[in-house]
């Protein structure tokens, strides 16, 4: 879905329409503004995927999709969708993960 819709050398304007227009039938969507990509709001989103990326990004947003996959009686997994930006605008790559959540 990601890589057909917005692939890797997508502009801005083209992630952050990705993500306004995000609909999976009825589940909640978190929908995360960009940041400027510095140490204090990277935090720990994925550090193995930042070490990769390293200086490049220079911002950096994404969406939760909540509750996408029940993982027991009463919990569910969120997934998450983090696209990282390069200094001129461009998407150079973007990680999609499942997080477990309480």
């Amino acid at each position: 879905m990601v890589r057909d819709q917005v692939p890797v050398g997508s502009d801005r304007d083209q992630v952050k329409a990705f993500i306004e227009n995000l609909r999976i039938s009825s589940l909640k969507i978190g929908r995360d503004d960009f940041h400027k990509a510095d140490a204090q709001a990277l935090g720990n989103r994925d550090p193995e995927k930042i070490a990769e990326l390293g200086d490049r990004v220079a911002e950096f947003a994404g969406v939760v999709i909540y509750h996408a996959q029940r993982d027991g009686f009463l919990t569910f997994d969120n997934i998450v969708i983090q696209f990282y930006m390069d200094r001129d605008g461009r998407m150079i790559d973007y990680t999609v993960k499942m997080v477990g959540a309480d």
